[in-house]
């Protein structure tokens, strides 16, 4: 057994995720706002292209938007969204205007799909309004029910987690295939794989690497990054399970999205400002009214060590181990207490310390 965790606990993790969920909820619609806006511009440019070039990739495209949209329809949309942006911030309980709006924002990015690819650039933002369209936004805590909506927003969270799972696993997949099968090309773990995608990167915009180019030679300091970073995509979905580790993940997802667009011209500005609004630890500056702690005792050490948490209606959590280290430090406040939620680290902790008590058995 690693731990023995109350109902306590549950109660309070949820009050904290729906406390975070609320404000949450408010950036993002300030977010789309600014999304909305930007949209107008780019309709002006994508309206000056040729008609011919404009082919809708899908059925699905075809019904919601037979031909191009004519200034007054796509304006009308985008007006009325951000009316219901506004709304929400105000009363964000509206089911039927969150499922309005969802569809909405939906059908304003369509004429960006229909010039030869369905990009990703703002998957996270619709995600994100479809994904909350079933989230009861009542009040900050909702503490009748917070249990049961904090399970609704680990949904929440794993379906937009689960994106960037999905292409990190997709990229795995494709490095072992290329190491296996076609040895000789470049993959992401070939020391020049940054310096080669930088340079086809820049030349696609008739750019040059110039002085920046020692940057992308420094290749075990992108290999290890690269290898860091798949480590992040492939198991941030985790972090939708463990709530104190959401605020990392977030950075480290917005860390990635930068470097792309920092480095190698791969531009997403949406994405980082979705996951910062998203996964910001709110709770730092908006204290929940939490069951509050009244006791923590710690004993041991390593694979022996135990710390038991009482809350002031004599509920107790218990941990062994490295969750004993590991909520120890969490309760402390500390904001990089977080990292030690990290997937792996009590499966690395737990072996060596493993080895350590075999090697003093063998020597005594």
């Amino acid at each position: 057994m690693h731990a023995k965790i109350s109902s306590t606990y549950h109660y309070n993790e949820a009050i904290r995720t729906l406390n975070n969920a609320w404000w949450a909820d408010k950036f993002l619609m300030i977010i789309s706002i600014g999304w909305l806006i930007y949209k107008s511009v780019n309709f002006l440019d994508l309206a000056a292209r040729p008609l011919e070039l404009f082919v809708k990739a899908n059925i699905v495209f075809e019904i919601l938007l037979p031909s191009f949209p004519s200034p007054y329809l796509f304006y009308a949309a985008v007006a009325t969204a951000i009316t219901f942006c506004i709304i929400l911030v105000i009363k964000p309980d509206l089911f039927l205007l969150r499922l309005i709006l969802a569809l909405l924002l939906i059908w304003i990015n369509i004429p960006q799909w229909c010039y030869g690819k369905i990009s990703h650039v703002s998957n996270v933002l619709l995600l994100a309004h479809l994904f909350s369209i079933f989230i009861p936004f009542k009040n900050k805590t909702n503490a009748d029910n917070a249990i049961a909506i904090n399970k609704l927003f680990t949904y929440l969270y794993a379906g937009i987690f689960f994106t960037y799972s999905l292409s990190g696993l997709w990229k795995v997949l494709g490095i072992g295939y290329k190491i296996i099968f076609k040895s000789g090309e470049i993959h992401w773990l070939h020391p020049q794989a940054s310096l080669y995608n930088a340079v086809v990167s820049h030349r696609n915009y008739d750019l040059n690497l110039g002085s920046y180019e020692y940057i992308f030679r420094l290749y075990p300091l992108w290999i290890i990054g690269f290898i860091f970073i798949l480590y992040v995509q492939v198991t941030c979905i985790v972090a939708a399970y463990r709530k104190p580790l959401l605020a990392w993940t977030g950075f480290f997802l917005i860390v990635f999205h930068m470097i792309n667009t920092i480095s190698f011209l791969i531009a997403f500005y949406t994405a980082p400002l979705v996951l910062m609004a998203l996964f910001f630890p709110y709770h730092i500056f908006f204290k929940p009214e939490n069951i509050i702690v009244t006791e923590n005792t710690f004993s041991g050490k390593k694979l022996k060590a135990v710390y038991k948490r009482r809350y002031a209606n004599e509920d107790e959590d218990i941990y062994y181990g490295y969750l004993a280290y590991r909520e120890r430090k969490y309760d402390t406040k500390n904001f990089i207490s977080g990292l030690y939620f990290m997937p792996g680290l009590k499966s690395v902790f737990t072996i060596i310390w493993n080895i350590e008590t075999k090697i003093k058995g063998n020597e005594n």
